[in-house]
């Protein structure tokens, strides 16, 4: 068996009255580059969906090209933040605001 170590994380988390999960992915330079961002976030995207949301949303700083490219190659993409995302605390001023529908 390999040497395995832990790498990252990724969540979500449904907002069962508006039917939209916000959606995470945080992993340690060395995990990078390696396609494991483009595994677990697909794997999240496809069980929130699968339990309900309708729509994904997140918010990545506009600086992180690389969330950024991975993002909009899982489909997701750039819109106006919604008054209820900003609502939980979140800054159009500082995030780019990105989503992904159910299809």
């Amino acid at each position: 068996m390999g040497d395995y170590k832990y790498c990252g994380e990724t969540q979500y988390r449904i907002d069962e009255e508006m039917n939209n999960a916000s959606l995470d992915i945080k992993l340690f330079k060395f995990a990078r580059g390696r396609g494991i961002a483009t595994e677990a976030l697909s794997y999240s995207i496809r069980e929130a969906f699968g339990h309900g949301a309708e729509n994904l949303w997140v918010d990545p700083h506009p600086s992180n090209d690389s969330a950024l490219k991975l993002y909009r190659r899982l489909g997701f993409v750039q819109k106006e933040m919604p008054e209820y995302v900003i609502a939980l605390g979140e800054d159009p001023e500082v995030y780019t605001y990105l989503e992904l529908r159910k299809e």
